[in-house]
């Protein structure tokens, strides 16, 4: 839904083809999908989605800008914070002015 929200979509259906799905199941409570990336020799990555803490708990790198990083503890904590702020960006209704 974020996505659709900031225009990514197409983009995003230009770049990847999917060749695979794991889907949503309760145990891991995440799904994921296998994309060809076009703007990497159709090499494969994983795409997954569920609620933030639980695939960011999996993960042991994180992008920033072109580079790849570890993903310590205060990196984690600062992108959950990022998260919390959007999600309170979005529930808050908008102000009208009179």
């Amino acid at each position: 839904m974020a996505e659709r929200k900031l225009g990514g979509t197409a983009r995003r259906e230009k770049r990847f083809t999917r060749i695979g799905e794991i889907p949503f199941a309760s145990a891991r409570k995440m799904m994921s999908t296998i994309e060809a990336d076009h703007d990497h020799d159709d090499n494969p990555v994983v795409i997954t989605e569920g609620a933030p803490g639980v695939p960011l708990a999996r993960c042991t790198q994180v992008r920033v800008g072109s580079a790849t990083v570890a993903l310590d503890s205060a990196m984690r904590k600062r992108i959950l914070a990022n998260v919390a702020t959007l999600a309170d960006t979005r529930a808050s209704p908008p102000e009208h002015e009179p």
